[in-house]
């Protein structure tokens, strides 16, 4: 008797069914075809679809290059109307996978928003109760989520989608109100009412531009440096300008003025940046500076940093005193508030903020000994925490957060020394580690992530 063979042609008109077909009849060779075509076929443009077929029929290994491509891809699959809506056949486990990745290559989170809403679309009847929770994972301050969501989802989705989210909206805000309370302490904390959601890897910069500063001889060079920490190597960059602050603006916080002791004055200049190479100044905006409230206290040659929607200003000092002190800017309200200080005085320090904490490193005390200490403030326990000291003591040095991790970088030593050395802190050791020094030695530099 002669056998039969029948030949199949896998394509993408008919994967669906030959993957449901041979997964429920148990049939191996014709699924693992499948998984192996699913994966050939693997891109941006079917990376979603190819995710939710894998999570429906359990293929792990799928679902994980899926979920990888749709990650470092994000961007494009989301300004893609038709490769979102995949998005509607993933399992709530898949979508929170997806959006609570800090890896997500996506630099608007409106658009994890619009994926949530995209799912709620087929998913309503079993999501509904859990709206919230999804919401929490949108990595917005709640007050510019309520902003935000009105204006980008109201008119895109149906009535029963747009109640869901405004149900969820003030669950939230009473969340938020009850993590206000003074009885509710950090740990309790709901995800949502987190001071300072993590900003992913794609918000976040994937390098360090280092510019300005000077040497041991106050030769300032004009060379600017870039750090990849993949190779853990410097480079020399482009000239750009030193920038800092929160939401697109810019902030100057106290200084000193010839004479004075230290100022309280907050100033802020309006600038939107349109591209890495080149700062633009908008048309529709003249970009000036102008006045907000006051610091609660004079001080100069202190440290600041920026966490969620706040600016702290951190010791420095003011006659000849060294401060201890802290206080926080509101750029909501516009009004400063003072904060636990600071376990030891310090001026020339430096400052930044990682994992929701802000972390003050370096500096000289009273008697102007340069400090190896580091001290972390938590502002959802509301007190400043020592953690591992760096190698050596530095002054006037340059610290900023970068993939994970915080790097310090150049500043004073002792007897006039300045380094050119790089120390990176692991939160999760509590541990420093050397890096590779700068080109040139240099202090009282601008170190910002790109």
């Amino acid at each position: 008797m002669a056998e039969n063979k029948t030949q199949l042609s896998l394509d993408s008109s008919n994967i669906v069914e030959l993957l449901q077909a041979s997964t429920f009849l148990e049939l191996g060779g014709l699924r693992d075809s499948c998984l192996q075509f699913l994966l050939s076929a693997l891109a941006p443009t079917t990376a979603l679809q190819t995710l939710a077929l894998a999570d429906q029929y359990s293929c792990s290994e799928v679902f994980d290059k899926a979920q990888a491509c749709v990650r470092d891809n994000c961007d494009s699959i989301c300004s893609s109307q038709q490769a979102l809506q995949h998005v509607r056949a993933l399992s709530r486990d898949a979508l929170v996978a997806l959006i609570s990745d800090t890896r997500l290559q996506i630099t608007a989170e409106v658009d994890v928003l619009e994926m949530i809403a995209v799912w709620l679309e087929n998913n309503l009847y079993n999501g509904r109760d859990s709206t919230a929770s999804l919401l929490a994972y949108v990595r917005l301050p709640f007050q510019r989520l309520q902003q935000q969501i009105p204006g980008q989802l109201l008119t895109h989705h149906s009535q029963a989608v747009r109640d869901a989210i405004s149900d969820a909206l003030s669950i939230l805000q009473r969340a938020s109100v009850a993590c206000d309370s003074p009885g509710c302490c950090a740990r309790d904390r709901a995800p949502q009412c987190q001071a300072e959601p993590m900003p992913r890897a794609a918000a976040a910069g994937t390098q360090l531009v280092m510019a300005g500063g000077h040497d041991a001889t106050w030769f300032c060079p004009r060379s600017v440096e870039l750090y990849n920490p993949v190779r853990d190597a410097w480079t020399v960059g482009p000239p750009l300008p030193p920038m800092a602050g929160v939401s697109g603006n810019l902030y100057m916080l106290g200084g000193r003025c010839s004479g004075s002791e230290g100022l309280k004055s907050t100033q802020l200049a309006r600038v939107e940046v349109q591209s890495v190479e080149c700062l633009h100044i908008s048309d529709s905006i003249q970009p000036c500076w102008r006045d907000l409230a006051p610091m609660l206290t004079s001080r100069a040659s202190h440290a600041a940093a920026a966490l969620g929607s706040c600016l702290y200003a951190i010791g420095g000092q003011s006659g000849a005193a060294t401060m201890s002190s802290v206080e926080q800017l509101d750029v909501l309200t516009a009004s400063w508030h003072p904060v636990s200080p600071m376990k030891s005085g310090r001026k020339y320090c430096c400052a930044a903020s990682l994992d929701g904490r802000v972390y003050v490193a370096g500096g000289v005390d009273h008697a102007r000994v340069q400090l190896p200490t580091v001290e972390a403030y938590d502002p959802r326990e509301g007190r400043w925490q020592a953690v591992a000291p760096m190698s050596c003591g530095r002054s006037s040095c340059g610290m900023a957060a970068l993939c994970g991790s915080l790097f310090v970088v150049g500043g004073h030593g002792q007897c006039g020394v300045v380094h050119d050395t790089v120390e990176m802190y692991d939160p999760a050791a509590n541990a420093w580690l050397p890096r590779a020094p700068m080109g040139h030695a240099r202090c009282s530099m601008a170190l910002e992530v790109l």
